[in-house]
């Protein structure tokens, strides 16, 4: 904390250095102070992108998570090509089984990082608990084949298959699963 501190002295504007201040202390459990320092690295009471993520972070690290859902959401609005944003949003709706938020959020982290079986994972999750059953096969079998050590898509991939009957797929689908798993 003590060289962040120093850095934060040095240059206060420079916002990967109040990032990794604001990290430094919530990891201390000193959130409250966290807080604060996120509060003068405002100009004209807006902060930089990545510090507004950062406070839908810190929310959450303090038991807040309808006010962090909701400054995450208003930020994807305003920046809807933030990946990490959409990735937190993303593990956050989920926990919360907020299906149809999490499909639309899952739908831009797809779109952003088509090659990230974690994101097709959480559409194709969204999509099964809203019984789109043809997006969630889709995705499954995305994310499966993006990454065979993925045992949830795999699973849920061959539930499908079996639902289909369509047993060469899923022989071909088992046999990768019991050798990755």
């Amino acid at each position: 904390m003590e060289y962040a501190g120093k850095g934060g002295r040095v240059d206060p504007e420079n916002v990967d250095v109040v990032d990794v201040q604001v990290r430094f202390l919530s990891d201390l459990g000193r959130i409250p102070e966290a807080m604060e320092l996120l509060a003068g690295a405002s100009k004209e009471g807006v902060l930089p992108r990545s510090l507004e993520g950062r406070r839908g972070w810190l929310l959450m690290e303090a038991c807040q998570p309808v006010e962090a859902i909701e400054v995450m959401t208003k930020l994807s609005s305003r920046e809807p090509d933030y990946g990490w944003v959409q990735r937190q949003l993303a593990e956050w709706l989920s926990e919360r089984k907020d299906w149809k938020e999490l499909e639309g959020v899952a739908k831009r982290l797809t779109r952003l990082m088509p090659n990230d079986s974690a994101a097709w994972g959480y559409l194709a999750d969204a999509s099964m608990n809203l019984e789109n059953k043809t997006q969630a096969r889709e995705a499954f079998a995305k994310a499966y084949g993006l990454d065979p050590h993925y045992p949830f898509a795999g699973r849920n991939l061959l539930d499908f298959q079996i639902e289909e009957k369509a047993y060469e797929e899923a022989a071909r689908t088992l046999e990768t699963l019991e050798h990755y798993t």
